[in-house]
């Protein structure tokens, strides 16, 4: 499914409104696939990303992600020395 964003993204037309619509289409399939997070959990998670050109994109690739997080507690800093305070 990411591959097929990307080559949206990488495609050349001269239709703008096309290429728009079907980002946005694809847009809501692929937050059924993606969460956002906060900056300061972005450098936490610095270690665990692919470093691939997907970050060209703006999206970060968490590799393993069930070794950080799950749906039920969300991201486990059980492991870290400071305290996350929001």
């Amino acid at each position: 499914m990411f591959e097929y964003y990307k080559s949206i993204l990488k495609r050349k037309t001269d239709n703008f409104i096309l290429k728009m619509i079907d980002i946005k289409k694809l847009g809501g399939v692929l937050s059924s696939f993606t969460i956002n997070v906060y900056p300061t959990i972005i450098r936490k998670l610095a270690d665990k990303f692919d470093e691939g050109e997907n970050d060209q994109f703006g999206i970060k690739y968490l590799l393993h992600h069930e070794n950080c997080y799950s749906i039920e507690n969300g991201f486990d800093f059980s492991n870290e020395a400071e305290d996350i305070f929001l």
